[in-house]
Parts: C-alpha cells; sequence; structure tokens
C-alpha cells in the first residue's frame, strides 16, 4: 500500500483513499492490523454496539466484520458535507446555532477546514489509525489547528450522558488527537436532524494514556491468539482455542448476540458433564433469575402507582428530576 508521509501536528503517515467506495476503505481497515478510531470505545467497553469480544474474533479472523450501521448513521454520511459547511459559520460557543445563522444569512465564516482524503497512522501508536472529517485550518479560540469530528444522534441517545456527549465520541476523538499529534478537537452534533451544537475537546493525557495501555493489550491479544490457532482448519476448534486470549465476558446484548450467531453456526447436538466452574454459574443464575422476578414485580406495582397519580398529567417535575407519561412511562433523575 502506497504509505506517505504527512505533515500534521506530528509528522505521520497516510494512505491516500481518495475515491474510494466504503467497502474498500472497510476492506482495507480490516486488513490492517490495528484499531479504528470508532472502535477504541468498543475495546475500552464503554459502546452498546459492538463487543471487545465480537471485535476480538473480528480482528483475529475468525468471524466476519460487522459493521455498524443504522439509519444516524446513514443520514451523517449523506449530511456530512453540508454540516461540515455549517460548522464555518459557528461563532463563539456562547452564540450557538443562533449566532451560526445570522452568520450564514451574510456570508460570515469565523471557522474554517478542509477534508484530508487520507487514512492516517502514527509511528509512535503503529496500531491506531485515523480517519478525519476535517481538519481544522482556522477556529474562534485557538491559532493552531485540530481535528474536526462531526456526529449524527438522537436527543434520546443523548440524554444518557453528561452534558449529552457520549463517551465513546470522546475516546474516538482523543485516539485522532494521539495519531495526528495536535491538541485539541471540535465535536460537531446534528441531533434530531435540526439540533446543532459545537463542543470544544483538548487533548487528555489520562485518557490517551488509557487509549494507548488498552489498545496494545487487545492487539498483543490478537497477535498471539493468530499465532495459537495457525495451522488450524476448523472454525469452531480455532475459536476454542482462541478463547484462551480473548478480552473479559461483558454484559452487552451485541455479546449474546454473538455468542448466539456462533452457537447457530457450530452446534453440537451430544451432550457432556458440566464443569464445576459452569454448575456454579448455572447456580448463580438461577439465584438471580429469581430474585429478578420479585424485582420486576416490585416494579411494575410502582409504575403502576405512579400512571395512577399522573393522571390527567403529562409531567411533573421537581429540582433535579422529572417524571413523564404519554406512550410510556419516563423517570428521570438528572446527575
Amino acid at each position: 500500500m502506497n504509505w506517505r508521509n504527512v505533515k500534521l501536528g506530528d509528522r505521520v503517515e497516510g494512505l491516500p483513499i481518495k475515491g474510494w467506495s466504503r467497502q474498500q476503505w472497510l476492506s482495507v481497515r480490516n486488513s490492517l492490523e490495528g484499531v479504528g478510531g470508532s472502535e477504541i470505545g468498543y475495546i475500552l467497553g464503554n459502546s452498546e454496539y459492538k463487543s471487545p469480544i465480537r471485535l476480538f474474533y473480528e480482528k483475529v479472523g475468525l468471524w466476519p466484520a460487522k459493521e455498524v450501521f443504522n439509519e444516524y448513521v446513514f443520514w451523517g454520511r449523506k449530511h456530512e458535507p453540508t454540516i461540515r459547511d455549517t460548522w464555518q459559520h459557528f461563532g463563539s460557543f456562547e452564540g450557538g446555532a443562533n449566532e451560526m445563522m445570522r452568520n450564514e444569512a451574510v456570508g460570515i465564516k469565523p471557522r474554517k477546514c478542509r477534508v484530508r482524503n487520507f487514512m492516517f497512522r502514527n509511528p509512535k501508536y503503529p496500531y491506531l489509525f485515523a480517519n478525519l472529517d476535517g481538519e481544522i485550518l482556522k477556529t474562534t479560540w485557538r491559532s493552531d489547528r485540530g481535528v474536526l469530528e462531526i456526529k449524527t444522534i438522537s436527543g434520546f441517545a443523548a440524554d444518557k450522558w453528561p452534558e449529552k456527549i457520549p463517551p465513546y465520541h470522546l475516546q474516538q476523538v482523543q485516539g485522532y488527537l494521539l495519531v495526528t499529534g495536535y491538541k485539541y478537537a471540535e465535536l460537531v452534533y446534528l441531533q434530531d436532524g435540526r439540533i446543532s451544537s459545537v463542543w470544544p475537546v483538548l487533548a487528555n493525557p489520562e485518557t490517551q494514556y488509557n487509549i494507548v495501555e488498552a489498545c496494545n493489550d487487545f492487539i498483543l491479544r490478537v497477535q498471539e491468539a493468530k499465532k495459537a490457532i495457525k495451522g488450524i482448519k476448523a472454525q469452531h476448534k480455532a475459536i476454542q482455542e482462541a478463547a484462551a486470549f480473548a478480552p473479559e465476558v461483558d454484559a452487552t446484548k451485541d455479546l449474546s448476540d454473538f455468542y448466539d450467531e456462533v452457537y447457530r453456526e457450530k452446534l453440537d447436538r451430544g451432550e457432556v458433564d458440566v464443569t464445576q466452574e459452569v454448575f456454579e454459574l448455572a447456580v448463580t443464575y438461577d439465584k438471580i433469575r429469581s430474585k429478578s422476578k420479585e424485582v420486576a414485580s416490585d416494579l411494575q406495582l410502582i409504575k403502576n402507582k405512579i400512571k395512577e397519580k399522573m393522571i390527567p398529567h403529562r409531567k411533573m417535575v421537581w429540582d433535579n428530576g422529572y417524571i413523564t407519561y404519554g406512550k410510556t412511562l419516563t423517570v428521570k433523575f438528572k446527575e
């Protein structure tokens, strides 16, 4: 592949990708022994979309790569050029969208960026890759260059997090700052297709250290697993062998779905004696399941009591939270 030297915050390497299709880009990224920016959140266990274990087996080459794709991702790609152009009209962070619209009406662009059609890597962190939505050339609060990252998000998803920013978005940006050597980024959000905002993000050494450590450990696991399964032709046997190097089991639904996929593919109709470890897990599962049934019943009783008192009101509020009752009942405590 034709990697070339490129000057960003650091002297980095860039692989030209102009004119590539989405499938070409995915094929190359999946073939590289490394981690893309959006995968950092998976490895750190902060994203509900893909578990570290599924990603591990994808990187080892034992399972087809699952691209996270939904309507927000679709519209994010469609609207990226428009959002990038709109970002250039934002003024101060305090002025927000109102100032942006006034600037756009008269053609004022306090910010400026350019598209870099490269996949970047930094020799300091050879297992990290970055694809930037834009390189900031001018902004209102700094004189140096930085990273532009564009996201679309639903209000429901944003409300899950303090300041409405998912941690895996911040981790992705910190990864990009590591690769590029830049000291800051700006996150541009389009929420629910109509609410825009810009957030400054400074390089965070502690977060970046955690990213480097976690990604380095993950790639070492992948490399060791590849060595261990070399020469094993049966997929189910290779998966069993690679399991010794996989990340810890987590509680994500995606991991449950992944195991279901593997099990359906390689189902053994026979039976074997249970191991002590699995038996103890089964006992724990049964105890928790019994308690869960009691908790679910208690929770439903309380919900019904709240609903009784809510009628005919739609919303009740207090200093740090609220209850809404529409199609569903929502109880929210603000952090």
